[in-house]
């Protein structure tokens, strides 16, 4: 699953009890050239938080080398290997930018 932090990061989180390695590729990450490695977490859950530009993008997860979609992101697409990619939203940042106050 994926979610979007109002601080411009994403969350990604797997389930994969037993893997031994676990990663994010997509089209933010050159897919397999700069591939994004997940942390385990209790009871089988694999986690990353990295920052992601703002936009739509298309991922997946990469677990001991097999190719997994993630259903519960923002949607999926066909891809040209006749499989699905995950789809990511991420909205611009909200890093409470405060506007200073005019002088009376």
């Amino acid at each position: 699953m994926v979610s979007t932090r109002f601080d411009g990061r994403v969350v990604f989180r797997f389930l994969a009890p037993g893997a031994a390695r676990v990663q994010v590729v997509g089209d933010f990450t050159g897919w397999l050239a700069r591939p994004i490695e997940m942390a385990p977490r209790d009871g089988g859950w694999w986690e990353v938080s990295p920052r992601i530009l703002s936009g739509e993008h298309r991922f997946r997860y990469l677990v001991d080398g097999r190719w997994h979609t993630d259903f519960a992101a923002f949607g999926v697409i066909a891809n040209e290997f006749g499989q699905f990619d995950s789809v990511l939203v991420v909205p611009e940042a909200d890093l409470g930018v405060v506007q200073p106050i005019a002088a009376a």
